[in-house]
């Protein structure tokens, strides 16, 4: 762990440096005179590396923990059900006493060990537990799709991708030249993307336009949440964070398709721009990979236990809400400005009840009126505005403890001072 922590992971990536060193620099002149110096600097190899790494350590932990959850876990649910007998408690004893608790705990350790000081780092190391908290649930409840459980070597290769390998039947898909190319094109178009918003945000500190309440504030009245200008800077983060997720998520995956030889599913779908519902903003845009995880290892469980859909999606934002708390103490738990307020579940639970409200109203005459009428643009504006307000207790940390800044070293920056 010491030849970890001081070679290989011994740069902190606290200050960018990548100025003394741009990709291309050139001098510009604006109408009023003033002169420009401006640079394009380069992703951090160095940082890219990092995440190579981490990626590589997080592959083989949760690779082990697959071994463990499927003869523990898995193979007595198989056994339990061909004898038609209850699965044994054992499992719960095994997912809610060992397994989970070292999920959880795990990536908190290599974040002290290895002293990530990165928020983009760090995002990095806590996914672990996100994704394999909810397989150990779906696993437990036996919800997990079959042919993953086929065998140990499926399981292996679900288990061990951060993100959800397409199945054909009991085998997984091959990557083949064709969907790599289309892989590669969608992780270029986001890179270019992603560094003209960044590059946009990141000389305003991320917050465009000027409104009365600091952007992480829960002093919000009704009509801070409404102003156009608060909405506006949330959408702006969102969309940002959006496409960086859509990025990162593409990147990731095409490193587990060359390495493993399969095809993964996407993540992200454009939600900012092209959902038509709460339901299809996040149970098939947002992050698929995770909705996944939520449907399979808390909404079904709680909707086949009380016989209710409503009290499946209460149960799924109340997870998501908890894992976002936790998301968000491992990124920035030594960060004094970010303080502990459940905001996250907040966040989720607003959500939960659009959702809920979708289900109850949605066959109203006026909204199949409205889906007729109205042009899909204006349904996604509608349906992005009715988050947008309290959006702020989703992103508002991530501003104030300086997540974006961060993740600026795996970008291409446009950067422009004045001389």
């Amino acid at each position: 762990m010491d030849t970890l922590k001081d070679h290989l992971f011994g740069e902190k990536f606290i200050e960018d440096r990548r100025r003394t060193n741009p990709l291309l620099a050139f001098l510009t002149t604006r109408a009023n005179g003033d002169e420009y110096l401006c640079a394009i600097l380069p992703p951090d190899y160095r940082y890219m590396m990092q995440i190579m790494l981490l990626l590589t350590i997080q592959t083989i932990i949760s690779a082990a923990i697959a071994v463990v959850v499927y003869t523990f876990i898995v193979s007595p649910q198989v056994v339990a059900a061909k004898s038609k007998r209850t699965p044994p408690t054992s499992i719960f004893l095994i997912g809610f006493g060992v397994v989970i608790p070292f999920v959880a705990l795990e990536p908190l350790y290599l974040i002290n060990v290895l002293d990530i000081r990165n928020k983009g780092l760090r995002m990095m190391i806590v996914g672990l537990f996100v994704q394999t908290s909810l397989r150990i649930l779906q696993a437990m409840y036996g919800f997990t799709p079959i042919p993953r459980t086929a065998s140990l070597k499926n399981f292996m290769i679900y288990f061990s991708c951060l993100f959800d390998i397409s199945f054909d039947g009991q085998m997984p898909v091959r990557a083949k030249s064709q969907y790599i190319r289309k892989q590669l094109a969608k992780l270029v178009r986001d890179y270019i993307l992603l560094s003209i918003i960044i590059s946009f945000l990141s000389k305003r500190d991320y917050i465009v336009f000027e409104t009365e309440f600091e952007s992480h504030s829960l002093e919000h009245g009704l009509k801070d949440l409404l102003s156009w200008r608060h909405m506006a800077n949330n959408f702006l983060i969102a969309y940002c964070l959006s496409t960086g997720l859509s990025q990162s998520t593409l990147g990731v995956s095409l490193i587990y398709n060359l390495v493993y030889g399969f095809e993964t599913d996407e993540v992200v779908l454009n939600p900012m721009l092209k959902s038509s519902s709460p339901s299809d903003f996040w149970g098939r845009r947002w992050n698929n990979s995770v909705h996944k995880g939520l449907k399979n290892g808390c909404y079904k469980p709680t909707r086949s236990y009380f016989k209710s859909r409503l009290t499946g999606v209460i149960a799924a934002f109340l997870a998501s809400g908890l894992i976002h708390e936790y998301v968000n103490f491992g990124i920035f738990f030594d960060e004094p400005d970010v303080r502990f307020r459940w905001k996250q579940l907040l966040f989720f639970a607003w959500n939960g009840m659009l959702i809920a409200m979708e289900y109850t109203f949605r066959r109203l005459p006026i909204f199949h009126w409205l889906s007729r009428r109205l042009s899909p643009h204006v349904v996604t504006f509608l349906v992005i505005s009715s988050a947008l307000p309290v959006a702020h207790l989703f992103v508002g940390d991530y501003l104030i403890g300086g997540y974006f800044k961060d993740i600026e070293m795996a970008e291409f920056i446009i950067s422009c001072d004045k001389l």
